[in-house]
């Protein structure tokens, strides 16, 4: 039974209650009228009625069957003890409990079947000045038509022992001094649509802690970079780009520092040197002790100053099955 239909109940049994209550007693005008309530037994002489000059009631039965004792306000209050063991309260207005020490209230024995039903018409609150612990053996559910606002003073701790799932169908905001995620997998799905956007105001360090991983960016559409100030690249081992159309690199060749520190181990750079004509180098590749090698249709060199060709070795060949032009 839902918590609203146990509560109807109850106003409903209170209400036969209040009924009984005016029946057995003769009502307001009539002074004697028999009981039209079979189930609440009454045999003269073991009910027992006192009655004050005001209209206060205070019953006790003792018929068989039908025990109960009831006391009633004139003001319209009462407390009912029936005959199969319920207990019955209306207070008119307001209900003021005060309790020095302990207060202790246990309610059912089965929780399959067993309920406490608390309906509040207007608001709600419980202060509570000492530590606050509740356990829930089996599942909580919480509904909130209105906002919901919780403030923590000191750490707060959220922990579940399976999984936890936080839905937002607006915006959802996380904003902290400092946001620490660990996790042994974790996934980003955007597949609905969407834009992702990082702004940082400082350093961000992506790193991968196992040497046979892999690390990868895959695009379906542009990839862009854009780097404001120096542009760093640093490949432990090989180094493979496959580009299906055109390829275009533009050096200026201008002189300019770069940001000191934040670099990972391994990433420290040092500009190019200068020519053997004493003008600064804009580009420069460098493969060690290893060849390089230029594969393509027609090769085109243009040098608006002067251009000079070194070969250290023993050998150096220039083949052309069609000649060379020199002007």
């Amino acid at each position: 039974m839902a918590h609203t239909d146990l509560h109807a109940k109850t106003e409903a049994d209170v209400a036969e209650k209040q009924k009984n209550i005016q029946l057995s007693l003769g009502g307001d005008k009539a002074t004697n009228k028999e009981n039209e309530s079979p189930k609440q037994q009454t045999e003269y002489p073991r009910n027992y009625v006192q009655t004050t000059s005001a209209g206060h009631v205070f019953e006790m039965n003792n018929t068989e069957n039908g025990e109960r004792v009831r006391l009633l306000h004139a003001k319209g209050n009462f407390l009912d003890f029936d005959e199969t063991g319920n207990t019955y309260m209306v207070t008119g207005e307001d209900k003021v409990e005060i309790v020095d020490h302990n207060c202790v209230i246990k309610i059912g024995k089965d929780p399959k079947k067993d309920k406490l039903v608390i309906q509040v018409i207007g608001d709600a609150h419980l202060y509570v000045e000492g530590d606050m612990h509740t356990e829930v053996d089996g599942n909580k559910y919480e509904q909130i038509g209105g906002n919901y606002e919780m403030k923590c003073g000191g750490v707060m701790l959220l922990q579940a022992d399976e999984n936890m799932a936080i839905k937002a169908e607006g915006k959802l905001k996380i904003k902290s001094n400092d946001f620490t995620n660990t996790a042994t997998f974790m996934t980003c799905d955007l597949q609905e649509g969407g834009d992702s956007v990082e702004k940082i105001f400082g350093n961000k360090t992506i790193k991968v802690m196992k040497p046979t991983s892999t690390f990868a960016i895959e695009s379906e559409g542009d990839m862009r970079v854009n780097a404001k100030g120096c542009y760093y690249q640093n490949v432990g081992k090989n180094m493979f780009t496959d580009v299906t159309g055109k390829a275009k690199l533009n050096v200026t060749g201008d002189t300019i520092k770069c940001i000191p520190g934040g670099a990972p181990q391994g990433m420290d750079a040092t500009p190019p040197t200068t020519s053997s004509y004493g003008t600064e180098i804009g580009y420069e590749i460098k493969t060690g002790s290893t060849s390089t090698k230029i594969s393509t249709e027609d090769f085109e060199m243009i040098a608006t100053g002067a251009a000079k060709m070194t070969a250290a070795g023993e050998e150096f060949k220039i083949e052309c099955n069609n000649g060379i032009y020199l002007n």
